[in-house]
């Protein structure tokens, strides 16, 4: 859940979603830094995109808008995130309401919207650290009051990140999900990334 509203959210729900260690990022914190959003991109599957999320200044086509959400810009950005997502394989835009739609703005914003995944989708690498290639630099970060080792994978040509998630129930497997620059810095600060912690959780 990319860009929620907290006045909007009930609180047991985002507890629950917590609980579920599923991925629930406020507006505010997508916005200060819309980049982190794109690890979470790249492993998903489905992007559903609510126009609701959208500032009703730019996209007024929906019966409950926000004087508050995300700007044309910033959605169009997201849209690219999921196109270059080689995961992605269904992309929607739902709850566009023409009869409140001012000067066919919102569906001209959908459009563009559109053009952005599809212009991602185009840029598509194929991009996963696979077992002996040479595009990937790996990283081990150690940490000094565990024995806990966290590899990490960086794309030598896009730059992009990832890293391993061990199974608990197996030894030496493990699970390699997408992440951030930040990820891998926070490591080398001696803490545990959220996103590694979350995913070993659900993988318990």
């Amino acid at each position: 859940n990319i860009g929620y509203q907290s006045y909007y959210c009930n609180k047991d729900e985002i507890s629950l979603l917590n609980k579920m260690n599923f991925d629930a990022f406020r507006l505010g914190t997508v916005r200060s830094n819309l980049s982190d959003a794109e690890p979470v991109m790249r492993d998903a599957n489905i992007v559903v995109l609510d126009i609701a999320s959208i500032k009703q200044s730019d996209a007024p086509g929906h019966k409950f808008s926000s004087p508050n959400g995300f700007y044309s810009e910033e959605i169009c950005q997201l849209a690219r995130y999921a196109g270059i997502s080689d995961n992605v394989r269904i992309f929607g835009i739902f709850e566009l309401n023409p009869a409140f739609d001012i000067n066919e703005q919102t569906s001209k914003l959908a459009a563009q919207v559109l053009w952005y995944f599809i212009d991602g989708v185009n840029a598509r690498q194929k991009d996963f650290p696979m077992p002996q290639s040479q595009n990937y630099t790996k990283h081990i970060v150690s940490f000094e009051k565990t024995d806990q080792n966290i590899v990490f994978y960086q794309n030598n040509f896009n730059k992009r990140w990832w890293m391993e998630v061990p199974y608990p129930q197996f030894v030496d497997k493990s699970l390699i999900i997408a992440c951030s620059y930040d990820d891998y810095r926070n490591a080398c600060n001696q803490e545990l990334p959220e996103r590694w912690l979350k995913t070993l959780q659900k993988l318990n």
